[in-house]
């Protein structure tokens, strides 16, 4: 909670829904484990016992990271989880055989009241700091209400985001994967490689509002960089419609998303593609469940939110019929946690964090990128298939971070790791006549704006191509952006 209190914030109460039912469930069992003892006059074990259950509940990844790591060096085949079953095992005999031990009891009944003080005092903590004062403010650079007139045959736009899905050049280097082949097979298709040498941004959040705002939602300006509801879910959910959105609507398109675990379905602005949800009720819980024995279960429960294109592949007819769509589709994929195989068949995974970047893990991203290439190349022919004119984007909002140190302030970054952050694909296919728009490489925020300027048959108003590094709230030492002079 205290991690992602800005989602509790902007979303409410709604975000907590899983992890109050899974806590409420655990104490449910709790009392009844208080009342069985109870009954036979044991009542004053429960606390031992339960105190020792939730150490090896929420410590099963742990135990099972530990005893893979010791299996693997004795070069043993046996399942790890075997491990956290005899330590399990292990820890409960001695309890029973130790159960009358006062001082035991003692230890455990302080070891409960720390443990919630130190979760308490954080989350205290986050919620007593002082927040950013939101600016009304204008956006920077605010687009002409009017980008042109309605074409005569205006092509459905299809904007799909691969997210951490870095450039070619940095896939081999970071993974040795080569990645021209599916480059050559886009290609072939009608697509051309737009990208800017880095990225508008490094962070998710910031690249997908500048899509939707048309601009660059944060800037080195405090008054941009304190306001997050220039911010990607926040900017599509927000009482006035982002830019891009508007104009399109204005253009006369139906608007559509796909349900992600980031944004869960927007209602507001956008039509939603696939089952309706909020992405704080999945993540949240799964980030809860994640070090125990049900972390597997919950995030094969939840993976099928990750997957964009294969929704927007099963639901082509749907949005067919609202002629002429724009669809943003954002895939979660290759960003870890993966769980594919290259030949898109599921793999088993861990308690995976959703910023798994450990250097071990960067043979099963090369492979969740190739999953990846198979899913946009039957995406992208069955698009073709049936409509054949649309205007295609496919692009990621940043590169991989196996070489970044998020605990690094951004301005002491390598160079090497900036620029596995700032890479990015970009590939576009658009109708003929405004294939002449494309005479320079273009990042996420001139993307949006050219396939506005396609869709109104208008002269896109590009914004110099910029830069900004910024890490995560819970980053010590990064409070500000820095922008990068290309």
């Amino acid at each position: 909670m205290a991690k992602n209190w800005n989602d509790v914030v902007s979303d409410g109460a709604s975000s907590l829904f899983g992890v109050w039912a899974v806590s409420i469930a655990m104490g449910s069992l709790a009392q009844l484990l208080a009342f069985f003892l109870g009954r036979r006059g044991a009542q004053q074990h429960a606390v031992l016992f339960w105190a020792a259950f939730l150490c090896l509940f929420f410590g099963y990844s742990l135990i099972r990271g530990v005893t893979a790591q010791l299996l693997g060096n004795m070069r043993f085949t046996i399942p790890p989880s075997i491990g956290w079953l005899v330590a399990a095992g292990v820890v409960f005999a001695l309890l029973i055989r130790l159960r009358k031990r006062e001082e035991l009891h003692r230890v455990a009944l302080a070891f409960c009241f720390a443990t919630a003080a130190l979760a308490f005092a954080r989350l205290g903590a986050t919620v007593l700091r002082p927040q950013s004062q939101e600016s009304d403010s204008t956006l920077v650079n605010p687009v002409a209400p009017h980008l042109g007139r309605v074409r005569s045959f205006a092509p459905d736009v299809y904007y799909v985001l691969l997210d951490a899905y870095p450039g070619a050049r940095e896939l081999r280097e970071i993974t040795g994967f080569d990645n021209s082949k599916f480059i050559k097979q886009m290609g072939e298709r009608g697509f051309v490689d737009a990208a800017a040498p880095m990225s508008n941004y490094i962070r998710t959040a910031q690249a997908l509002g500048g899509i939707f705002a048309l601009d660059f939602p944060q800037t080195e300006s405090p008054k941009t960089w304190q306001d997050s509801r220039r911010l990607f879910p926040r900017i599509i959910d927000a009482p006035q419609t982002p830019a891009l959105i508007d104009r399109f609507q204005g253009a006369g398109y139906s608007v559509w998303q796909t349900v992600s675990p980031w944004s869960g379905c927007s209602g507001r602005h956008l039509k939603c593609v696939g089952a309706a949800g909020s992405r704080e009720i999945d993540s949240m819980l799964q980030s809860f469940l994640s070090p125990t024995p049900l972390g597997r279960l919950a995030f094969y429960l939840f993976a099928q939110r990750m997957d964009g294109l294969d929704a927007i592949t099963a639901h082509l007819a749907l949005v067919s019929k609202t002629r002429p769509f724009f669809i943003f589709v954002h895939n979660f994929a290759p960003h870890p946690p993966q769980f594919l195989r290259a030949d898109c068949r599921p793999h088993p995974v861990d308690a995976d964090t959703m910023s798994d970047w450990d250097n071990d893990r960067r043979p099963i991203f090369a492979a969740s990128v190739q999953c990846v290439n198979l899913k946009v190349i039957r995406l992208v022919d069955e698009i073709l298939r049936t409509d054949p004119g649309a205007l295609i984007v496919i692009q990621s909002d940043h590169g991989s971070a196996f070489t970044v140190d998020w605990e690094t302030p951004v301005q002491n970054w390598s160079a090497d790791a900036i620029r596995e952050r700032t890479s990015f694909i970009n590939l576009i296919r658009a109708p003929a006549d405004c294939m002449h728009l494309l005479d320079r490489p273009i990042a996420q925020v001139n993307t949006g704006r050219f396939a506005l300027a396609c869709a109104t048959a208008s002269q896109p108003e590009f914004l110099p191509e910029r830069t900004y590094l910024s890490a995560y709230p819970q980053s010590r030492g990064n409070p500000a952006i820095r922008r990068i002079e290309r």
